[in-house]
């Protein structure tokens, strides 16, 4: 009897926030020699995946101004009314006064603005007050039987199956991407297997 045992681990954080991927695999392999003419052997591999997905793109990011914190300070709570410490985005900053020098007069001026268009919330927010996890599951086997039926003739038949589970899990807290949308939920599976037989 021949077998062969082994195990991996892989490990991604990428380069944003909440972009992570982990990986736990094994492998199984068993040859056996039942008699001088018959052979029989199995393998097994089954794997876990978990992973973490980022729920806010890079180009969100880009698109908010350096200036903006990620949560109010002094001088943007001043601004916008919204208290020291909570998160700052676009919409709070419209509809305010602002003063400041005209580059054409040279003179000093208030002006009501929007100077941003977006209903979107920063996006740090968003990726701390909405989560995404997915965990895979994952089971191939094989197995096979070889019989001499006599010197230079072999039957031999082999089978096996592959498994697959995930589980999809998603959770948005209240007004996490724009004011006013109510806390959200949301979860989904799916299991598919496939056989064959030669």
């Amino acid at each position: 009897m021949r077998y062969y045992v082994s195990g991996a681990y892989v490990g991604d954080r990428g380069i944003m926030l909440d972009n992570e991927y982990d990986r736990f695999n094994v492998r199984i392999k068993v040859d056996a020699t039942l008699s001088k003419k018959v052979k029989a052997g199995i393998n097994i591999s089954p794997t876990y995946t978990k992973k973490q997905k980022a729920t806010s793109n890079f180009m969100d990011f880009y698109r908010t101004p350096s200036w903006m914190p990620v949560k109010h300070n002094e001088v943007t709570s001043a601004i916008t009314g919204a208290p020291i410490g909570s998160y700052a985005y676009g919409s709070q900053f419209n509809n305010k006064q602002y003063t400041g020098i005209d580059p054409i007069t040279g003179k000093e001026r208030t002006v009501t603005a929007n100077p941003f268009s977006t209903a979107n919330h920063n996006p740090r927010m968003i990726m701390d007050t909405d989560k995404r996890y997915i965990d895979e599951y994952r089971l191939n086997t094989s197995s096979y039987l070889s019989i001499e039926i006599m010197k230079g003739l072999e039957f031999k038949t082999s089978d096996g199956f592959n498994v697959s589970y995930v589980e999809d899990a998603r959770y948005r807290d209240r007004d996490s991407r724009q004011d006013g949308i109510t806390n959200q939920g949301a979860y989904n599976s799916a299991l598919k297997i496939d056989k064959y037989v030669i």
